[in-house]
């Protein structure tokens, strides 16, 4: 670049492996962008038989099922660092197109229960309709309890597992680990 030039790039910071853009014009400078990517080991996970490191030896193919793409990203994030396939839905009509296609190769299914269109409850219904014995955790910001009456009032089949939001990396491969060692409910 010149002296001329009236914008200037700069800053990369390497220990983060993220970026600062600077914007230089003839009377301030400003922030135009920023990144940062921060890397940390994820530390051992203790069970009640003794320690566990968050990643399972056993990898799965799981549909993801969640319409607030943040909650989406970071679970498929989660599921990911753990060696997981990830498909992705956003709602419960694209996953249930997904799971007429795919449903014979998908191990487990992480369903949010408030989806737009149609709640979990009865994505579950429909999944189970496919498949009888499709392993599901539900997941919601409502507690079980209510989510279980929820389930029983509408005569579904309950679900799996079942994951609070928000839910911790180990909750989730915790939870993954234990529906996928035990008998499918069909």
């Amino acid at each position: 670049m010149n002296a001329e030039d009236t914008s200037t790039r700069g800053v990369i910071m390497e220990q983060t492996m993220g970026g600062v853009t600077m914007e230089q014009t003839m009377d301030r400078n400003f922030i135009s962008s920023f990144s940062a990517c921060t890397w940390f080991k994820m530390p051992h996970q203790r069970e009640r038989s003794g320690a566990m490191q968050t990643t399972p030896a056993e990898k799965y193919r799981i549909l993801l099922v969640e319409d607030e793409r943040p909650v989406r990203e970071i679970a498929r994030l989660m599921m990911q660092f753990a060696g997981h396939e990830v498909i992705i839905a956003a709602d419960g009509a694209e996953a249930l197109a997904i799971f007429e296609r795919m449903g014979s190769d998908i191990d487990l299914v992480l369903l949010d229960y408030s989806l737009p269109g149609m709640d979990g409850i009865d994505v579950m219904g429909k999944l189970r309709a496919i498949r009888k014995d499709a392993r599901i955790i539900m997941s919601s910001g409502y507690g079980r309890g209510d989510v279980l009456d929820r389930a029983q009032r509408k005569g579904a089949n309950s679900f799996d597992a079942y994951l609070q939001k928000p839910f911790e990396m180990n909750e989730l491969i915790f939870a993954v680990r234990d529906v996928m060692h035990t008998s499918p409910l069909a």
